[in-house]
């Protein structure tokens, strides 16, 4: 399970929770160092987020690849949302 308790102005990390075998029990993952790419900072977590992003197209850019998500990638994202909303309410109104 991710949570996080804000999207923006968070000063806490998401939470990475890992259900155990019996299902009663949530562990912490601890995300490894590698994964920490920007200089250390006091940032707040979503300005962060989106300096990976920018870390990321940057990347992309230097080493000619497109890894990053695209504005198609976006459309795709709302289609798929969409159709996830639609089966919902159909099955609340039992079709």
């Amino acid at each position: 399970m991710l949570t996080n308790t804000r999207a923006y102005q968070n000063e806490a990390d998401n939470k990475l929770l890992l259900l155990d075998k019996n299902h009663d029990t949530f562990t912490r993952l601890t995300i490894p160092g590698k994964y920490d790419t920007l200089p250390k900072n006091d940032l707040d977590n979503s300005v962060q987020d989106a300096g990976y992003y920018y870390q990321a197209i940057a990347g992309d850019l230097m080493n000619d690849k497109h890894t990053t998500p695209s504005f198609e990638t976006a459309v795709q994202m709302h289609e798929f949302i969409s159709k996830i909303i639609d089966s919902n309410k159909k099955l609340r109104e039992g079709e």
